[in-house]
């Protein structure tokens, strides 16, 4: 299938152009032969979103995370959707399940994607970690009191 009758290319042009409702249309023929698509379902979330169908947008966002639980992209999605839908609680906890998703694949990945720290399929350490203390602040001299300070009629 070339790109110019390809229902996935055309959404996505479509979509870019604010064209919405022929995004919606061609990424939901994609979406017949792939149901699971990450990126087509989250462009027609993002089409109902900008068109302001707020359930409808959500209803997308839900299924991103069905889709892709543990991409945390998904997640931050579903915050945006679950807020403008007024389900204020559900979004932070969305947004915050975005956070630790994100971290976990940064200790995993390392912060660039590239191989890090496999923290997160070794066992358990064997002793408690150890936490990092913060360094001490220097402190200021303390300002000089009235009484303390020379009068200018003595010098």
């Amino acid at each position: 299938m070339t790109h110019s009758t390809d229902p996935y290319h055309l959404g996505f042009v479509a979509f870019k152009e604010e064209r919405f409702d022929d995004a919606i249309a061609a990424l939901e023929r994609f979406l017949e032969s792939d149901p699971s698509h990450v990126e087509a379902l989250h462009t027609i979330g993002m089409a109902h979103y900008r068109r302001e169908e707020w359930a409808e947008a959500l209803r997308y966002g839900e299924r991103l995370v069905e889709v892709a639980p543990t991409d945390p992209l998904t997640f931050t999605t579903l915050s945006l959707f679950l807020m403008k839908n007024g389900r204020i609680e559900e979004a932070e906890e969305a947004g915050a399940k975005a956070k630790v998703l994100k971290w976990k694949r940064e200790l995993k990945e390392g912060p660039g994607g590239s191989a890090g720290l496999d923290v997160l399929d070794t066992a358990a350490p064997t002793s408690p970690p150890v936490m990092p203390t913060m360094p001490q602040m220097p402190t200021l001299p303390a300002k000089p009191s009235e009484e303390e300070e020379p009068d200018d009629d003595d010098a």
